[in-house]
């Protein structure tokens, strides 16, 4: 088996073999097998053979093989002696010697190791000796033989690589200096290689193609070199379905044409190759038939089968591969041919050669051609080829005799145009159209020298051109002379740059003629839109006219974009033509479908299935053209379209039909360039297509297209017509949105009936024409020169950039669709602003009406361009809201046209004109109408607000005031009055408001103006009104309410009407709950509620009677809400209504009444429960209290009394947040004179609230004085969070030995002596933050002397002031020094202190520890921090690292940092997590080597002796006789030097045994004890450090929206806070969730270590590499940086992998990264 290597190891195709190889049932196999491969098999095979490796043949190898090929003796001839090479003569020996020194230094090279083999180079030495004479026993080898065998043997590689390699070849043979050796051109060598007729003495041809697109077979097809019909080309199709089918019939037809003897062409046949290798081999077997005939036999493979085939002796085989696919084919495969290589330019440079005068024209054309692609990204280009592609096509029908070209010249006429055009059809078959060649000749009149131009005008003027043949028989000189011939050339050269460049403009896609416009040639864009690029109907319709006019076939591959239109093209056959499909086709393809045939390339799965398609529309003469459409984005489709492109070659030709294949490539093909080549040879011709849309939606965007690129301003009628052509879908679009109000259309509208409404408004017709057509004038008129470039820009460099997936026109549609919509929405949202659209249908229409409305329309003020771009689609969204109205029996209807706009413009302008009128009036009464109303006028003249909106408001001012009456007998003035009572004012028309209002009208004015200048003048009398008007089931009367009815009589509205509507809601709540309004009752409250500032005037109840009735109303109304309290319901209506009938007399509203209601009641406690927080959430909220606060000392009584059966449970927030609200918002209402506000810390809060609160707190030992009077101790409080849950014992702080006796007091007995801990710990939290806020900005020394000042008039009060104050109103008081609440804020002072201290040490600023006072204040932070049974230690160091960072409390902690030699931070110092690596790491080191040393000594004790005499240790080996000399290895050898050992001779019986050294022992296990000792002290200091992430904070609220270096933690943040802090809020009462935010600084620092450490050593490709498991390694960071930072590090980064791995694991690993 030859080639065993070959077959592919994933398919396993060999393992047939192993049964064969080792018989069955391990018989041994009775057939031999040997397999040649060229590499290792796999180990299942090579077990079951004997592997014999045959090395690369060796120097004296390499001349056996050259020698025996190159000098054998033939047929008895004369045997070789010598060599002749270049004339001089060298030994046989020798000559092979350099052939072979050559071929190894070409296979040498990397790039050539396996494109050449030994057999390249046995054919090379058999060629040079059939090529070679024999004189003599003198083999006779010239270079040009040499060179002839190279091309033959060694070629296969570019041309100039080539050229190289041959001449250091032949100089390594001996031949020196031979740079003036003639090389044939590549064409011409292949054209050798190829017409060889006789096969026996050369190997099968190899053609390396350069193009992708099989060209050169084409080239080669046109050269008469190569057979491409269907029976000579035998080519892969590489479709999926049948392709094993398609490989067997392939290799069977090969297999007959080897049989014949005929000449095949193999291309894209890579995966039946293997099928071949013998046959490629040509090593035949030869048999003699019974004829005595000799037969050539090779094995050919079919499928899994292999057999003998015949070949006949004039078989030949040309295998065609692209270059692009020669580094996958197999070495052993390569070395079986001659190898040729063929580019385009190879060819194109070969056929210009042949005559000067193409020459020099084509390569001063080709420089011209290439500046112009240059400036252009064309689809499908291929540098060196494309362009020359477009040259060599033009060469292939040029005359190749000169003589004969001049000749054959037949002009129609002597003149010298004439004869240029026979002269340009004889020499280049090229045919240009007259009017084409009459530009030509304008543009050389141009841009030619002067003399020449004068000249060409001669002769274009001259009506016979005398001489002519002899003139253009000049051009063909090496250096023309004439000026005939001179101009001859240039325009030939005019005319060849000219038709290729237009040739390859086709490949240009719109956006980059747009993106070139300004330096592209003006015709070339002419050109390019004279092409069909926009349209595939058009294209195609262009192709076919084309092929008509020709009277031959058209071939066309179309290059396009990827996108649905394409997909949703159908498939059209002859056989099955759908209508929907005919329709489709229609209008996207052709008008006459049943001349075309259209194919998806995927629906045709096999080879059979294309060449059928293929053959069926050859035969069918009633079909023309056929459209192929393929996806370019399967890996397969470049070898899919060649074989395509292949069958229709393979056609017979005369038929005038058009075939069409549609390239459409993904976005990602065009932004990195991957088209399929575009090459123009053998009739194929090229063009990129924008869009498959229809022609008619084309058309419009193509000349808007042309225009821009042509420098032409386009036209409003341009614009318009393509709004035309979208406004229908634009409508269907808009009815989606919510354009409607409920009133208009029901919300079970279908999407139909939306739009048959909105169409039906949209095409109603007012003043001789539409509001659609209005609209789309308006948004035509948008599309300025400027803007459309600034659009066309914005696609262009999107589809350059890949960002598009459309091609321009659709991209430009999409774009102009897309601010359509957005401008439609828009003004429809406008349009139905308040029902406006309503007036269209309205029964007040009429013919004033429309026309304000129509040029309100026109005058609205158009969105700027560029928002409409920009804004998204859903900032258009959304109606405005209509009035919220309190009465159902309103009616809402629209009256007067945009009234909501109008209204607001109005509105603007009166408000500004107040402003200015009043400046110098002390209030707005005295203000004069008229001169409101000339101001405004001024305004709107001047242009003062918007230019736009002035004309509006002029020009609606100006009709209203002109307009007697309208249809209804109504002017435009009453109807504007009208709808601005009901839906500005909220006024029915016939409501007495409605009227009062009114009749401010009667006079003669009727400027708009004035509407809204009452409206501002009588703002309170309207708020009023609107305060106190009710439904008509209210039992109020308004005429008796008003009195006479009229407006002027009304009285104040204060307490009156808030009573009046208080006592309504109270006696119609029994009433409404047993209808279906019990909702409209809590909403009649809410609203009264609302109104309430504006109703009081000032905002403030100052009435006892009115706060009792809101009072009520409000317990009735959280009764309402609470509707799992029916029964208390029903009791509190009967006791406040049923039983009290006169409920104008004083109502008992006390708290305590409310709670016995409700605890009288048998529901549940729970409900209970939640009622009263509600309620006590509601009298003491911010609003409430500092409203209605004339009970809040009744109130706050009654809440400290039952503090504690009212917040029972974890409710010190709750508490926290009432006694706040109490204390900061409430005190506002009675005369400033009668509560004496507290100056000091607490000055935001009521002193007499203070008072109340100070009576209430109970406090043990606050009397504690001696006999003399001095205070011998004061009480203390402890906050909750500075206590230590876990401290078992009572706490009772250490006496203090202090030489202040301030201090001494303050500390001795200090414990806590408060009772009641929920009402002392929220009243403590309020103090604390208003003390926390006082104290902002404060340096701790400032802090510590406040303290001190206040601890001593605390410690310094003698009993008979104690007494004084407790006697004396508090109020009267600048201090509550020795009342509770005093101690209260002792306490927290001592707190602020602590946290300032800490912060101002974690900064490096401590003030109060550097100053005179830093004895003291040590001593008091000393006593602090060693108090048993509190955090105040935790809390201390929480404060510094949740500021600074634990790198900064470390360092603070280590030796030399300022908390290091305090006695209560030792063990925090000793603590230090850091450590814990370190003393592991020594424990380890002194482990291992006590278990190193007791291990070796009991090793010595078992196998080791000592010397009698010196006691020296030693090791026996052998005993032999038993004597030893101590220091000798044996007895015969002498000790070096006498060093080893004593020299005593003994006897080892006499030899004592080692004993093991137990103080060694000792000190080792000793140093073991030692280290796991520190290691438990560690683990015992180190549980604070524990504490420091769960430590609980106070609850600090008020600073939350401040700067963020607060010196004491803030923690929560509760209702009173307000609306700034709701993340915060939401953070801290989700408290559950709140571990995750703790990962944060960790996270921080972290990063900053990493960023600062990192950021210059690795660079940002190395850094998304690395992987942070492999940096955070100890023995890496020990190797940089300290153990104590190491250590530390790989905390943090174990802290935070940890707890972000947690955090995502809770999260389901689903994190919203928008935070």
């Amino acid at each position: 088996m030859d080639e065993a290597g070959l077959p592919e190891e994933s398919k396993e195709s060999l393992k047939v073999l192993h049964y064969y190889l080792e018989g069955h049932m391990s018989i041994k196999a009775k057939v031999a097998f040997v397999a040649i491969t060229n590499h290792v098999l796999d180990a299942a095979k090579s077990n079951r053979c004997v592997s014999l490796l045959r090395q690369d043949p060796r120097e004296q190898e390499m001349l056996q093989i050259a020698q025996g090929v190159l000098f054998a003796q033939k047929d008895g001839g004369l045997a070789v002696k010598l060599v002749s090479m270049g004339g001089n003569a060298t030994t046989r020996e020798r000559f092979a010697s350099l052939l072979c020194v050559a071929y190894k230094r070409v296979v040498s090279k990397s790039e050539l190791e396996d494109f050449f083999g030994l057999r390249d180079f046995i054919y090379l030495l058999q060629d040079i000796r059939t090529r070679s004479q024999l004189i003599e026993q003198t083999l006779h080898i010239s270079s040009d033989i040499l060179l002839h065998a190279l091309e033959r043997n060694f070629n296969g590689l570019q041309f100039k690589a080539f050229q190289n390699l041959a001449l250091k070849f032949i100089q390594d043979c001996g031949v020196p200096n031979k740079r003036d050796a003639t090389f044939l051109p590549p064409s011409e060598v292949v054209r050798e290689a190829l017409s060889v007729e006789n096969t026996s003495n050369c190997r099968y041809s190899l053609i390396i193609d350069e193009s992708d697109d099989d060209s050169i077979m084409r080239i080669l097809k046109n050269e008469g070199l190569l057979d491409i019909s269907r029976k000579s080309l035998f080519k892969l199709s590489n479709l999926h379905e049948n392709a094993e089918f398609e490989k067997v019939s392939l290799v069977s037809g090969v297999k007959f044409a080897a049989r014949q003897g005929s000449k095949v062409v193999l291309s894209q046949t890579d995966s039946v190759n293997e099928s071949f290798y013998d046959l490629f081999n040509q090593h035949f077997k030869r048999i003699t038939n019974r004829t005595g005939e000799v037969c050539l036999f090779a094995n050919i493979a079919v499928g899994g089968i292999s057999r003998r085939s015949r070949v006949g002796s004039t078989f030949r085989c040309i295998v065609h591969v692209r270059a692009s696919e020669l580094s996958d084919l197999p070495a052993p495969f390569l070395n079986r041919f001659e190898k040729y290589r063929l580019s385009i330019t190879d060819l194109f440079t070969a056929k210009v050669n042949q005559s000067p005068l193409i020459s020099r024209i084509f390569s001063r054309s080709l420089k011209q051609i290439n500046k112009f692609v240059s400036s252009l990204t064309l689809c499908g280009f291929v540098p060196l080829q494309t362009i020359e592609s477009c040259m060599l096509e033009l060469l292939s029908g040029a005359c190749e005799n000169e003589d004969s070209c001049v000749c054959n010249m037949n002009p129609a006429s002597s003149t010298f145009y004439d004869h240029f055009v026979s002269f340009l059809k004889s020499l280049l078959n090229l045919t240009v159209p007259r009017q084409d060649l009459i530009n030509v000749m304008a543009y050389a009149k141009d841009y030619l020298p002067l003399d020449e131009a004068e000249a060409l005008t001669d002769l274009l003027a001259k009506s016979q051109l005398l001489h002519a043949k002899e003139a253009f028989q000049e051009c063909f000189k090496a250096t023309p002379s004439t000026i005939v011939a001179v101009l001859v050339e240039k325009i030939l050269e005019m005319v060849i740059t000219r038709h290729v460049i237009l040739t390859l403009s086709n490949l240009a896609t719109p956006e980059e003629i747009y993106v070139s416009r300004t330096i592209l040639p003006q015709d070339v864009i002419q050109h390019y839109f004279e092409q069909q690029h926009f349209s595939l109907k058009d294209l195609l319709e262009n192709i076919r006219s084309k092929a008509f006019s020709s009277r031959s076939m058209s071939k066309y591959i179309i290059h396009t974009r990827s996108n649905a239109h394409i997909l949703g093209i159908p498939s059209l056959r002859t056989d099955v033509r759908q209508s929907n499909s005919i329709e489709v086709a229609r209008n996207l393809i052709t008008d006459s479908p049943a001349t075309f045939i259209i194919e998806h390339m995927n629906l045709l799965k096999d080879e059979s299935s294309v060449r059928s398609a293929i053959v069926e529309w050859s035969n069918n003469e009633k079909v023309e053209s056929f459209l192929l459409l393929i996806d370019m984005s399967d890996p397969s489709s470049i070898e899919v379209v060649n074989f395509v492109r292949c069958c229709i070659d393979q056609l017979p030709p005369g038929k005038c039909k058009t075939f069409a294949l549609l390239l459409h490539y993904s976005p990602a093909s065009f932004l990195s360039k991957s088209f399929y080549p575009a090459l123009f040879l053998d009739d194929w011709r090229h063009v990129s297509l924008d869009d498959v849309d229809g022609a008619a939606r084309s058309n419009e965007v193509k000349h808007l297209i042309e225009k821009a690129c042509n420098l032409e301003l386009p036209s409003t009628n341009d614009i318009r017509n393509i709004v035309n052509g979208m406004v229908k879908d634009i409508r269907k679009t808009i009815a989606c949105h919510e354009v409607f109000y409920e009133s208009q259309v029901n919300s079970t509208y279908t999407v139909h009936q939306r739009r048959s409404w909105l169409d039906e408004r949209l095409a109603t017709c007012i003043c001789g024409t539409t509001i659609e057509e209005i609209l789309c004038d308006k948004f035509a008129l948008l599309w300025t020169p400027k803007n459309l470039e600034k659009l066309l820009k914005r696609a262009s460099w999107s589809l350059r950039k890949g960002t598009s997936m459309l091609g321009l026109t659709r991209c430009l549609k999409t774009i102009i669709r897309d601010i359509m919509h957005k401008f439609f929405l828009h003004y429809m949202l406008l349009l139905n602003e308040w029902k406006n659209l309503d007036l269209l249908q309205s029964s007040c229409q009429s013919d004033n009406l429309n026309a304000l409305f129509c040029d309100i329309l026109r005058k609205i003020p158009v969105l700027p361009f560029e928002e409409l771009v920009l804004h998204q689609i859903d900032l258009f969204c959304g109606l405005k809201s209509l009035p919220l109205l309190s009465s159902s029996h309103i009616k809402l209807e629209a009256k007067f046209p945009f009234f909501s706009l109008v209204c607001t413009l109005l509105n603007s302008v009166v408000e500004d004109s107040f402003k200015n009128t009043i400046l110098d009036c002390e209030t707005d009464l005295f203000v004069d109408e008229e001169s409101i109303i000339n101001d405004a006028m001024d305004r709107l003249r001047e242009n003062r607000i918007d230019s736009m909106n002035s004309e509006i408001v002029l020009m609606v001012i100006d009709k209203a005031m002109r307009s007697k009456f309208i249809g209804t007998g109504t002017a435009l003035f009453d109807m504007y009055l009208d709808q601005f009572i009901c839906w500005t004012l909220g006024y029915s028309l016939d409501s007495f408001a409605a009227k009062w209002f009114k009749e401010k009208f009667d006079g003669p004015q009727q400027n708009l103006l004035i509407i809204h200048i009452c409206a501002i003048r009588y703002k309170m009398e309207l708020i009023r009104l609107n305060a106190s008007k009710e439904d008509e089931a209210t039992c109020l009367d308004c005429d008796e309410f008003f009195g006479d009815g009229s407006i002027s009589d009304l009285p104040t509205p204060s307490c009156e009407l808030v009573e009046a509507r208080c006592q309504w809601l109270v006696l119609n709540l029994r009433l409404l709950r047993q209808t279906d309004t019990a909702i409209g009752w809590a909403q009649r409250f809410l609203s009264l509620c609302e109104s309430l500032p504006d109703m009081m005037g000032s905002g403030l109840v100052k009435s006892e009677t009115v706060a009792n009735w809101l009072r009520l109303t409000s317990f009735f109304y959280i009764l309402q809400i609470h509707t799992t309290l029916p029964e208390t319901m029903e009791n509190a209506i009967r006791i406040f209504c049923d039983e009290n009938e006169a409920l104008h007399s004083k109502v008992d509203t006390q708290l305590e009444l409310f709670f016995r209601i409700v605890n009288g009641s048998d529901e549940e406690k729970d409900c209970k429960k939640q009622f009263f927080t509600h309620l006590l959430e509601h009298y003491f909220s911010r609003s409430w209290v500092s409203t209605v606060d004339l009970h809040w000392k009744s109130d706050l009584t009654f809440l400290l009394s039952n503090s504690l059966s009212l917040c029972d449970g974890a409710s010190e927030v709750f508490m926290l947040v009432l006694l706040r609200n109490a204390l900061i918002y409430g005190g506002k209402v009675g005369d400033k004179n009668a509560e004496y506000e507290l100056k000091g810390d607490l000055q935001r809060l009521s002193t007499p609230r203070l008072a109340v609160i100070n009576s209430q707190l109970s406090c043990s030992s606050v009397s504690n004085y001696s006999a003399e009077g001095h205070r011998l101790s004061i009480p203390h409080f402890i906050p909750k969070f500075a206590l230590d849950p876990e401290f078992q014992e009572d706490f009772q702080g250490e006496e203090m030995e202090c030489p202040n006796k301030d201090l001494s007091v303050y500390f001795s007995h200090y414990k806590s002596a408060f009772s009641l801990p929920h009402l002392t710990e929220a009243i403590f939290q309020v103090v604390l933050e208003e003390i926390a806020q006082k104290s902002k900005g404060m340096s701790s020394e400032d802090l510590f002397l406040a303290f001190m000042r206040n601890m001593e008039l605390e410690t310094t009060l003698s009993r008979v002031e104690q007494t004084r104050i407790l006697r004396t109103e508090c109020t009267l008081l600048n201090s509550f020094v020795g009342t509770p609440l005093g101690i209260l804020i002792l306490e927290a002072r001592l707190i602020i202190f602590i946290f300032s201290s800490s912060f101002e040490l974690g900064n490096n600023q401590a003030f109060v520890f550097e100053s005179l006072h830093s004895h003291d204040a040590w001593a008091v932070v000393d006593h602090v921090m060693t108090m048993r049974g509190t955090l105040w230690q935790e809390l201390f160091m929480s404060n510094i690292e949740r500021v600074f960072g634990r790198v900064t409390l470390t360092n603070m902690l280590r030796s030399g940092g300022c908390l290091h030699s305090r006695p209560w931070a030792v063990e925090w110092s000793g603590g230090l997590p850091e450590l814990a690596t370190d003393i592991e790491g020594d424990l380890s080191i002194a482990e291992r080597e006590f278990r190193d040393v007791s291990s070796e000594e009991n090793r010595k004790a078992r196998e080791m002796r000592l010397c009698p005499r010196c006691t020296q240790p030693f090791m026996v080996s052998e005993w032999n006789c038993g004597q030893f000399i101590c220091g000798r290895a044996n007895t015969h050898t002498a000790p070096r030097d006498e060093m080893h050992g004593c020299g005593h001779e003994f006897s080892g019986a006499v030899a004592p045994f080692y004993q093991i050294d137990e103080n060694n022992l000792e000190t080792l296990g000793q140093k073991v004890k030692d280290e796991k000792l520190r290691l438990q002290r560690h683990g015992a200091m180190s549980k604070m450090w524990e504490n420091l992430g769960v430590i609980k904070l106070p609850y600090l609220s008020s600073q939350l929206d401040g700067d963020n270096n607060h010196f004491y933690p803030l923690s929560i943040a509760i209702k009173s806070v307000g609306s700034k802090s709701d993340t915060v809020r939401h953070i801290i009462l989700s408290q559950k969730d709140i571990e995750s935010f703790l990962l944060i600084p960790d996270l921080i620092e972290l990063y900053c270590w990493m960023q600062n450490t990192f950021r210059y050593i690795i660079s940002f490709e190395q850094a998304t590499t690395l992987l942070l498991s492999d940096v955070m390694n100890g023995k890496v960071l020990s190797a940089r940086f300290d153990s104590l930072h190491s250590n530390h590090i790989l905390m943090v980064y174990k802290r935070a992998k940890d707890g972000l791995n947690k955090h995502l694991s809770a999260c389901d690993y689903k994190v919203n990264w928008d935070w």
